[in-house]
């Protein structure tokens, strides 16, 4: 083992190693032996680099804010507008997946898709001709104030679509959760990340009945993958390649429930104009300062 690849394993007074990992992004309850999988081969890959990979996820129960600052972060999941806004000085980028969607937008892009009630009397027989502007003064779903998807896209689709004033902002803590208040009646219009909208279609549909998709957001990067340990990003890009490649052949199952394709690697100039958005997007949505 070359100096470069000498064993990394922060531990804790037993001698554990006390390195932590998370998806916590897409991590339905449904998806979650698949994720589980998916980190087994990773951490493999990792190991065999000299790093002490921890055997199994963590699902945080604390504030994510929170989690993405532990100390001992080895590898997780974020959301591309808060990484570039105020989470650069304690992650570093290691890139991000290029997932298998309906509308390809290139590799490690993709966008969220507008929605409203399919019973919605303002959405056009051919929902994709709805006039969007038509739901000015509708109550809006989103699920944080600093989601680069759920928020920040919503408010500079809106605006490009023309519309100068929304109803009611209920922030609903998921995708998931936006699309239930939507079924339920309490809102009107949101945007949902397309794999989100991808990954329940095929895993519980009942999630996505009763909505339509009538447009679609800006291209923007997809979730950052992101480590606590700036030292090692070149090692843990190279056993994230790794493990890919070994699920292709050893258990594509996991890929294909994950939709991941391939992984890419981004650099922080592909999320740096998600400010910008941040602040146009303040226009109509409230969008978080940190």
């Amino acid at each position: 083992m070359s100096p470069a690849e000498q064993v990394v394993q922060p531990a804790d007074s037993t001698g554990a190693s006390t390195f932590v990992a998370s998806f916590p992004m897409f991590d339905f309850d449904e998806l979650q032996p698949a994720h589980d999988a998916l980190w087994s081969v990773i951490a493999d890959e990792l190991r065999s680099r000299g790093i002490d990979a921890p055997v199994g996820l963590t699902r945080p129960e604390v504030p994510l804010s929170r989690h993405w600052r532990h100390p001992d972060l080895l590898f997780s999941q974020t959301c591309g507008f808060p990484y570039a806004a105020y989470y650069r000085p304690h992650l570093s980028l290691i890139g991000a997946f290029h997932y298998a969607l309906p509308a390809d937008d290139g590799p490690g892009y993709y966008r969220s898709l507008l929605v409203a009630r399919s019973a919605d009397r303002r959405v056009a027989a051919d929902p994709s001709a709805t006039d969007v502007r038509a739901f000015s003064g509708a109550a809006v779903a989103i699920n944080n104030t600093d989601s680069l998807s759920g928020c920040v896209s919503l408010g500079v689709t809106l605006l490009d679509c023309g519309v100068d004033h929304v109803g009611d902002v209920v922030v609903t803590g998921a995708h998931a959760d936006s699309l239930s208040e939507m079924q339920a009646g309490r809102v009107d219009l949101a945007i949902i990340d397309a794999l989100t909208f991808a990954l329940l279609s095929d895993v519980r549909p009942s999630a996505v009945e009763g909505v339509t998709v009538i447009g679609s957001g800006p291209r923007i990067p997809c979730t950052p993958l992101v480590t606590g340990q700036p030292h090692l990003v070149e090692r843990i890009r190279a056993a994230l390649l790794s493990a890919l490649t070994r699920l292709t052949v050893e258990a594509p199952e996991v890929l294909r429930l994950l939709r991941i394709r391939s992984f890419v690697e981004h650099s922080d100039n592909e999320y740096l104009p998600t400010i910008p958005m941040g602040e146009r997007a303040s226009e109509l949505m409230p969008v978080a300062e940190e």
